[in-house]
């Protein structure tokens, strides 16, 4: 295989997530089947805890979160306020949208290298507030606090299982290079979920059932240390750089093994 036309990449994101990274694929000749594993469900009354002008600095963890407070929340902010996004693509919406936001790595798009940041050691009588989703990961808001921020989480949306795309899926184990992608392990797991539906063996991993995938590009090594510990026997290759054009380079190097 030379080709990136001879590749079928399965892109589980959320639907409002799907499209950009879908046709920047396909416009590089991959071909994909959109079979998203997650939806996302905007809570219509976030409320905060504290006026935004008595908060330092503003966490955007997501796109998502960003879309809920320009939606719902609206609040001015300015400076000296520090306005954070972790990744690349929440940044460009934020600059989209008109907020004065940042990101702190170049590369590695994740609450790990947003906390490795020289100016996110010293936090001593900061007031930080964290715009994300319900349940997922709470390393942001331990360390902060343990770094001396007085930090609060402000829940803007909510991760529900998506329908699923059986039609998709079945498209997907018969083409001939597919390659799989998670985006995170909560939409690894509302896949399993929804495979464990069609047969038991997607769940226990049988070798002979998850034969026909080529690989699984993850969005960071933490998605692949879960899947290894939860059983996940196939090959996984970890992007680079959690971004659209990192799916496609991931899958350039994919190519060039």
């Amino acid at each position: 295989m030379s080709q990136l036309s001879d590749l079928t990449l399965l892109n589980t994101r959320p639907a409002n997530q799907a499209s950009a990274l879908s046709r920047l694929l396909n416009d590089n000749g991959i071909k994909v089947i959109e079979c998203p594993t997650i939806q996302v469900q905007l809570l219509d009354k976030p409320e905060l805890k504290s006026p935004i002008a008595d908060y330092d600095i503003l966490v955007f963890t997501s796109v998502n979160s960003l879309r809920g407070w320009q939606q719902y929340v609206q609040c001015e902010i300015t400076a000296p306020q520090r306005v954070i996004a972790i990744g690349k693509a929440t940044a460009q919406f934020g600059q989209k949208i008109g907020l004065p936001i940042e990101t702190l790595s170049e590369q590695n798009f994740d609450s790990e290298s947003l906390l490795a940041h020289p100016s996110m050691q010293n936090l001593s009588d900061k007031k930080i507030l964290l715009v994300k989703g319900e349940g997922g990961r709470d390393k942001l808001l331990k360390t902060f606090s343990e770094r001396g921020a007085l930090v609060d989480e402000l829940h803007i949306y909510r991760r529900l299982p998506a329908d699923f795309c059986e039609q998709s899926w079945q498209a997907f184990t018969l083409s001939p290079h597919p390659v799989l992608l998670i985006s995170s392990y909560d939409g690894f797991l509302a896949l399993m979920e929804m495979l464990s539906k069609v047969s038991n063996r997607y769940e226990t991993f049988d070798d002979s059932v998850w034969l026909f995938l080529e690989t699984a590009i993850v969005f960071s090594q933490r998605i692949a240390d879960k899947m290894h510990k939860a059983g996940w026997q196939q090959p996984i290759q970890v992007m680079q750089t959690q971004s659209d054009q990192g799916v496609l380079s991931a899958l350039q190097q994919h190519i060039g093994r």
